[in-house]
């Protein structure tokens, strides 16, 4: 029985062991070995979604003895889901897998890399007070931000011809820049007040990290295609808008807003270029 078995599968386990042989790290010295992409740059854009976690607005409104002496604003809330657009691009460095083409492997890169994000996220803020039945108040926040990320990604050498899978992980920081910012009293209502007006732009740095996982498809030897799925979050940042100044209005302080965790979910595209 033993040598039945030995006349089956000795063909079969040749093969595997000539398999094995061709994907084995002496194999890789030879000329057909994967060298990676080198130096690489590729631009992108796309879009998606926004969402702030947690908008807390605080400031006084100075209103007289008469009306109850200066009344503390404390307003908070958190955006919807807010539409964004993005454009961008980097330069990395991609080193070789060890492994011969058409075999499994992995492909370790570094990279450096910049996006523009624009989007208006907005939301209701509730001030919670006993001088007031409701005190509610909708914000928005146009912004231009650019985000600055080392990336590390690792792409997957596959048997498929020009085919690479890959996921990366990014830290950094991202300028959070709003201009023309806007906060209307809904109830009770103010209507044409925009609480912001005196000063409605601000910028602050926010920590930034990143998670991308896709796939290139090689057009040439020197250029190829790729989508991707990204996330971005911005921890904290703190802005600071002008006061509240209009001749029917009660004056207020300088409005300090928070806005905390956001998250972005984005659709990318772009073409590189190796070097």
């Amino acid at each position: 029985m033993f040598k039945s078995l030995s006349r089956v599968w000795s063909p079969k386990l040749a093969g595997l062991l000539i398999l094995v042989a061709s994907c084995s790290p002496v194999q890789a010295e030879s000329d057909d070995c994967s060298t990676g992409r080198g130096m690489y740059m590729s631009v992108f854009g796309g879009g998606g979604s926004s969402h702030i976690g947690s908008i807390d607005q605080m400031g006084t409104a100075y209103f007289t003895e008469a009306e109850g002496g200066p009344m503390a604003v404390n307003a908070l809330g958190s955006s919807g889901n807010d539409g964004v657009g993005l454009v961008g691009l980097n330069i990395g460095h991609e080193w070789s897998s060890g492994a011969p083409e058409g075999c499994w492997g992995l492909l370790p890169a570094v990279e450096l890399e910049a996006m523009y994000l624009s989007g208006t996220p907005s939301g209701q803020l509730t001030n919670d007070t006993v001088r007031l039945p409701e005190h509610l108040f909708e914000d928005s926040f146009p912004m231009d931000n650019i985000a600055v990320l080392g990336n590390g990604v690792v792409s997957f050498q596959t048997p498929l011809a020009n085919f690479y899978p890959y996921v990366g992980l990014g830290l950094g920081f991202t300028n959070v820049k709003i201009n023309g910012a806007t906060s209307t009293q809904l109830d009770p209502a103010e209507p044409g007040v925009n609480h912001f007006n005196s000063n409605p732009n601000s910028s602050a740095l926010g920590l930034s990290a990143q998670f991308k996982a896709g796939f290139r498809f090689n057009l040439t030897e020197r250029m190829y295609l790729f989508t991707e799925y990204r996330y971005l979050y911005v921890g904290s940042t703190t802005h600071t808008f002008g006061s509240t100044n209009y001749p029917t209005h009660a004056a207020t302080s300088p409005w300090a807003v928070q806005l905390k965790d956001m998250n972005y979910h984005l659709a990318v595209g772009g073409i590189g270029f190796d070097f």
